[in-house]
């Protein structure tokens, strides 16, 4: 039987796989004072299939590009369109989705009044999440070049009160992680605004990059694994996402 078992793909090589992520993702893709979130359990539980144990480091700014080049994390959750691995000069292989992030242009309702294009950003003061000039596409980046105010901003409850607080007219947010802290500021002051969804962009699919491709091959097929059992959409429902990658 042990023979067995170590003839399996992934078994008799489990290991612990140390997984790079950015300190600003907030809920509910990462919940980082539970260690938890629908992106830490899917790729945990994904990896568990073969038997490889995971632990996550939230890291800041430059510190996970860092930490990846010098192999202190075996893999970083990343877009998949935006390859800073390959800007560092680094092999790595990307794996199937982790989770997808759906993002809106989002203004206080009524404030410019709706429908609102791409285009029409360049009139209008923006805060948005770091990096979405280089994730959202070309006629996004060239859009905000000509923004009279365009900032970038890694902690995303800022884009909240920049609304809030009429300091920004637009933000660029996925939809549920706006949602979630439209509610943390709710909670601690009490503060809430109406607020308009305009246009959506392309669903942002997240991978991760792992410096080797045994590993990332072990977590394709734990995620398999997953969504066979129904175990994945479990996790959707867990984090009141099961609408995945759908447009309201």
């Amino acid at each position: 039987v042990f023979a067995l078992l170590l003839s399996l793909p992934g078994i008799g090589t489990a290991r612990t796989v140390v997984v790079g992520a950015s300190a600003s993702i907030p809920a509910p893709y990462i919940e980082k004072s539970a260690d938890t979130g629908l992106a830490v359990d899917v790729i945990r539980e994904a990896l568990a299939v073969e038997g490889h144990r995971v632990r996550m480091k939230y890291l800041a700014g430059k510190g996970l590009d860092n930490n990846f080049k010098l192999h202190q994390v075996d893999a970083l959750i990343m877009h998949g369109d935006y390859d800073t691995v390959q800007a560092m000069g680094i092999t790595a292989y990307r794996s199937r989705e982790v989770y997808r992030l759906d993002d809106y242009a989002i203004t206080l309702k009524g404030l410019p009044a709706p429908p609102l294009s791409i285009e029409d950003l360049g009139r209008y003061r923006v805060v948005a999440f770091f990096p979405a000039s280089k994730v959202l596409g070309e006629a996004y980046a060239k859009a905000v070049s000509q923004s009279p105010a365009y900032k970038e901003i890694p902690v995303q409850t800022s884009q909240v009160l920049a609304l809030y607080r009429g300091l920004a007219d637009v933000a660029i947010a996925d939809r549920r992680i706006f949602e979630y802290l439209q509610q943390v500021v709710r909670d601690s002051s009490g503060e809430v605004h109406d607020l308009t969804y305009h246009f959506a962009f392309p669903p942002a699919i997240q991978h991760l990059f792992f410096h080797d491709p045994a590993l990332r091959d072990s977590y394709d097929r734990g995620l398999e694994q997953l969504k066979k059992s129904g175990r994945y959409q479990q996790l959707l429902h867990r984090y009141d996402i099961a609408d995945i990658g759908a447009r309201p």
